[in-house]
């Protein structure tokens, strides 16, 4: 079994403020070599930003805007050999029967994979403030100076992220998953930043890292070959 792994899309409406920065046809042409090289591709959450700056009261149209807004990636979400799972972004997909993780046993090695979020889920009451500042940032980025949305972007930057990639809490979270249960693999996305740590004798802590912010980074997973290996591609211009 082969599996190509890659995370946190983060699309938006184009244009300035959109994390997804790739070009749509050159994206869409590499997914269609993964999806024609590997038995299954994983994609572990993050996929919209829905709530980036358009349609502050009515998702579900953003989400609609979304997907005609990226026609070519959105159609490739439907292929039989992609798995979709969701994110902390992705909170219509979940209510359209998404799932949050995924458990695969191949010759008795188990596997979990999820998106990483669910190591610290925010509380409701802070999602009510941080949802909010989020698509104001969005919306001052996409209509004004981008001087105050890129300022709310980093101070969020800063308070969710760690220089130090095994600080963060969905390292720590995968790696007690991994001591306390008998896995070969967690697989996360969720910090953006690609890590691949053997967590003796356990099994592997595998972050994808991003397919946004500047970033297109994936990893190879071929069981039968022993072989895990993070990837990063060239990134495309929009």
């Amino acid at each position: 079994m082969k599996l190509a792994l890659l995370s946190d899309l983060h699309l938006a409406m184009p244009g300035r403020g959109c994390p997804f920065t790739h070009d749509e046809d050159a994206f869409a042409e590499w997914l269609d070599g993964l999806l024609a090289s590997f038995d299954q591709v994983i994609l572990l959450g993050d996929v919209f930003d829905h709530d980036a700056g358009t349609h502050l009261m009515r998702p579900r149209q953003a989400l609609r805007d979304l997907r005609d807004a990226w026609p070519k990636l959105t159609r490739r979400l439907d292929h039989p050999r992609l798995t979709l799972l969701t994110g902390n972004h992705d909170d219509l997909l979940r209510e359209r029967g998404v799932p949050d993780h995924l458990a695969i046993t191949w010759r008795g090695q188990r596997m979990v994979f999820l998106h990483g979020h669910q190591f610290r889920p925010l509380h409701r009451a802070w999602e009510r403030v941080k949802y909010p500042i989020k698509w104001a940032a969005a919306w001052e980025q996409r209509n004004a100076s981008g001087a105050v949305g890129d300022l709310l972007y980093a101070i969020n930057h800063r308070v969710h992220r760690s220089d130090d990639l095994l600080q963060s809490n969905t390292s720590r979270g995968a790696i007690r998953l991994l001591q306390r249960a008998p896995l070969r693999l967690v697989a996360c996305g969720h910090t953006h930043a690609p890590c691949h740590l053997p967590v003796t004798p356990h099994g592997d802590y595998l972050n994808t890292g991003a397919c946004a912010f500047g970033r297109w980074d994936w990893a190879e997973l071929d069981l039968p070959r022993g072989i895990l290996q993070l990837r990063s591609e060239a990134p495309s211009p929009p």
